[in-house]
C-alpha cells in the first residue's frame, strides 16, 4: 500500500510549493 507515501509526498509538495497568499 503506497497510499500513505503518496499522501506524505503530496503534503510535502503542497507545503514546499505553497502558492503565495498575496497574489
Amino acid at each position: 500500500m503506497y497510499i500513505y507515501i503518496y499522501i506524505y509526498i503530496y503534503i510535502y509538495i503542497y507545503i514546499y510549493a505553497l502558492p503565495p497568499p498575496k497574489f
